[in-house]
This record gives C-alpha cells, sequence and structure tokens, in this order.
C-alpha cells in the first residue's frame, strides 16, 4: 500500500523485497511503458523505498517507522542505526537518495501512508494509528507546514469495538481503528475513512488543514477489518478502493477447538472471510454520489481447500486482496498495487471509463 511510485519522466517503480537462501534482497522493479512490462534493479544503499515528491521543493519525501526493523519490509535496507519511532526521509538529490532520516516521534506508529501534499495550503498530510495506553487502535493525522520537517499530530476520536449480538455468537477481530485513507476535497475540506470492525468503513472531517477533526462515523462504504484507498484523478475526480464486503456471522469461538487462544478472542481467523473481492468506485462531485461499485479483483486462491497454508506461508499469512495503492498514468488508465500474499498480490492496470459501463 506504499511501494508504488510513479517519476516525474513517467518511469513507473514498485518496491519490495527477493528472498533467497533465506536472505532477504531489497529491489524495485520498472516499467518504462506504463506497466505493460517491468525489469528488476537493486535498491541503492540507504533508500527507504518509495516516496513522494514536494510540489514546493522538489525533494522525496517518506515516512517510517524503525521500531521493528527486521521484521519491516519497508526498512529493508534503512541504516541500522536509526533509533526507534517515526522517521522523516528525506532527498534532495533524487528517489535514490542520499537520504537523511530525522524522527518525528519516538511513539511506535502503524501502517503510515504516503505523505499527501494539500492543494489549498501548503501542508503535508500524513495518516497512520497507534495503540492507546489501553492498547486500543487510534488513527492519528500528523501534518507538516515546513516541506516536511517538522510534524504536528492529531489524535482522532475512538471507533466502538464490535459487539457480540444479533446473528452473532462472538467478537470480530478488535481493530477499532487503524490503516486510515485521506483525501483533500475541492473546498479544503480532508476527509479520511478508516478501517473498522463494524459492518461499515468509518469517517472523519477536517475543515482547518487537519488540526481538528469531527468525531468518527460509519460511512456509506460497507467493509470489515479491510484498508480503504482514496485516489484523487488529474481532473478532479475521486477513485476509492475498498473490499465491499462484510464477513460471516461469528461463531461461538469458545465452541471451536482447531482455534488456537488468540483466535478465539477473535483476532486472525476473521481475515479469511471478507477479503476476496476488491471494488472501486468513482466520483464527479467530492464524494456526495459514485458511480460504478465494480469488482476489480477476486482472489484467484478463494475457493483452495487449503486456502491458509497454499502456496506456502513463509512470506505472509494473509492472502487477502486489499491493502492497495493507485497511480493516474499520463494516458489516463489507473495503476493499482493490491494484495499480501506472494500468491495473490497483482497489478492491475484500468480505465476509469470501465466504472462507468452498464
Amino acid at each position: 500500500f506504499r511501494d508504488l511510485v510513479q517519476l516525474p519522466d513517467g518511469e513507473l517503480r514498485h518496491y519490495g523485497i527477493l528472498r533467497e537462501n533465506h536472505d532477504t534482497i531489497p529491489i524495485y522493479i520498472a516499467s518504462r511503458d506504463g506497466g505493460l512490462s517491468w525489469q528488476q534493479y537493486p535498491v541503492p544503499e540507504g533508500c527507504p523505498g518509495a516516496c513522494v515528491q514536494s510540489p514546493w521543493s522538489g525533494s522525496w519525501i517518506t515516512l517510517i517507522d524503525a521500531h521493528d526493523m527486521k521484521n519491516d519490509l519497508h526498512l529493508h535496507d534503512v541504516p541500522l542505526g536509526l533509533s526507534p519511532g517515526l522517521h522523516v526521509c528525506r532527498s534532495s538529490v533524487s528517489l535514490d537518495g542520499p537520504f537523511e532520516f530525522i524522527r518525528v516521534s519516538e511513539t511506535r506508529h502503524a501502517m503510515p501512508r504516503q505523505p499527501l501534499a494539500l492543494h489549498t495550503r501548503q501542508r503535508w498530510i500524513l495518516a497512520c494509528h497507534r495503540k492507546d495506553e489501553e492498547g486500543k487502535n487510534r488513527v492519528v493525522i500528523f501534518r507538516s507546514d515546513d516541506d516536511g520537517k517538522s510534524w504536528k499530530e492529531t489524535i482522532l476520536g475512538t471507533i466502538p469495538p464490535h459487539v457480540a449480538t444479533g446473528n452473532h455468537h462472538g467478537v470480530r477481530w478488535q481493530n477499532y481503528g487503524c490503516e486510515p485513507t485521506v483525501v483533500e476535497l475541492s473546498t479544503g475540506r480532508l476527509w479520511v475513512v478508516i478501517r473498522t470492525s463494524q459492518d461499515n468503513h468509518y469517517e472523519s472531517f477536517s475543515d482547518d488543514g487537519g488540526e481538528t477533526w469531527t468525531p468518527p462515523q460509519p460511512s456509506r462504504f460497507f467493509g470489515t477489518i479491510t484498508m480503504p484507498t482514496f485516489t484523487r484523478l488529474r481532473d478532479g475526480r475521486l477513485l476509492f478502493f475498498w473490499c465491499n464486503t462484510t464477513p460471516l456471522p461469528e461463531l461461538d469461538h469458545e465452541q471451536q477447538k482447531e482455534l488456537v487462544d488468540w483466535e478465539k478472542q477473535g483476532y486472525g481467523e476473521d481475515v479469511f472471510t471478507n477479503r476476496d473481492a476488491f471494488h472501486a468506485a468513482i466520483s464527479e462531485d467530492d464524494g456526495k454520489t459514485w458511480i460504478g461499485f465494480r469488482e476489480v479483483l477476486l482472489n484467484e486462491r478463494r475457493n483452495d481447500s487449503d486456502f491458509r497454508t497454499s502456496g506456502g506461508n513463509g512470506d505472509c499469512l494473509d492472502k487477502s486482496v486489499h491493502q492497495s495503492q493507485a497511480v493516474e498514468l499520463p494516458g489516463g488508465k489507473v495503476l493499482v498495487s493490491v494484495g499480501q500474499h506472494p500468491l495473490c498480490r497483482k497489478l492491475i492496470l484500468f480505465d476509469p471509463a470501465w466504472l462507468y459501463e452498464t
């Protein structure tokens, strides 16, 4: 969800790792023909991977958390001297570096998206989440008014846990609020949509550039325990990517003898019932109405009888097709990177006009 980048000359890059003889080798694949063909290259030493380019200075910027460098694929080649915490990575030279790393926060922050450069003011916005003192996920929005050199944060309101009512005899994996996506509307208003354990993604709005936010409320988008993604097209239209699905009713986990203790608390087992259909919709009026609601990708492995173990789990246990990032190509097509496991993740190229077809 943060490894895809388009350079000013049109080159596309997707960063990742190659596993060879128990080693992880940082690589990226690149395309110069609009995503039709790709070649593999090594990642230069000290490069944090995909970044975004500042419209004000031209510098390349991203933010990473260095609490768990050995297990974070986005930190595979960052200098080992980094102290724990959230860091801004910055290069005034090129996407290949050299980079400087400045710690923004000592607290661990999970799933930081790429920073968003606002159009109505000279400010960067970064959406991520972290655990509060009770161990519950809370959405955090960082902002920077000095082109990414320093950052201030706002913590959004709480999102309720899932409750075993109605058809549910157990609780879902309690995500609370995490993996947010943020977009700037034409008025300058900011809109964030949030992954939750409810039947809907939740949403919140800011009218002061991300300093204060409305209490999170259910959005119109059905989706549970999956990452949503906004993408703004050059002509102003909005694309929204998400899994337009909800999990099966929860069983009484205490009666499921095959589950281990942490699964009985609702963790983990929920990710195998509602993350196989990846959708897209498009809006011409800043999100007031939406067109499309079409299935972009259906997981090819969804009916495998050995779904949890098919293909091996060395890289990732989760074979979901969510967690996405998209870029608009010069000709108007859209390239989407989506999915987690090597067997299931895809690069997809499509024309937004397809969302209008009847």
